[in-house]
């Protein structure tokens, strides 16, 4: 919607709020709802607007307001009421954290990852390690005894 119309939107709730006094069953008055809510939690719908004016949704769809209420309700331009911004603010807010959560999780599941490669490889090396420690006992069995295949190369 343009931003020439929301004024026009609004003219034309003060035009028919004076025929609120025509239908005395409704008792809208559309503007301090979007002001003060008692009833609901604030945010600017068709719905809240009928539950705090204490009347049916069916006769807010009756009411000769209605049209200019839904009007101001597309218009994007309109300043909402903090509870809306508020709950702008707060879905933005869980999106981002959101994202965080995921890439907190994406880090932990890389280190948990790394952690292992490095266990594995650790546990690699100590087996050879022992291997190479058992095959340098035997060398050294060899070279103490007589009988052995090994000789040194430099006496000892």
């Amino acid at each position: 919607m343009p931003q020439h119309e929301a004024p026009e939107a609004v003219a034309a709730l003060h035009r028919t709020k004076s025929q609120l006094a025509t239908v005395p069953t409704l008792g809208i008055d559309a503007i301090g709802v979007l002001q003060r809510a008692s009833v609901t939690d604030g945010s600017v719908t068709a719905v809240n607007i009928a539950a705090e004016g204490g009347v049916s949704r069916a006769s807010y769809y009756r009411s000769p307001v209605a049209p200019a209420i839904k009007e101001i309700l597309s218009a994007p331009d309109i300043k909402r009421p903090k509870v809306d911004e508020l709950k702008a603010e707060v879905a933005r807010l869980r999106k981002k954290e959101r994202a965080l959560r995921q890439e907190h999780a994406a880090e932990v599941r890389e280190l948990k990852d790394t952690t292992a490669t490095y266990a594995n490889q650790i546990q690699i090396l100590s087996l050879r390690n022992a291997e190479l420690e058992r095959d340098a006992g035997k060398l050294r069995s060899q070279l103490s005894s007589s009988d052995g295949v090994v000789c040194a190369l430099r006496p000892t």
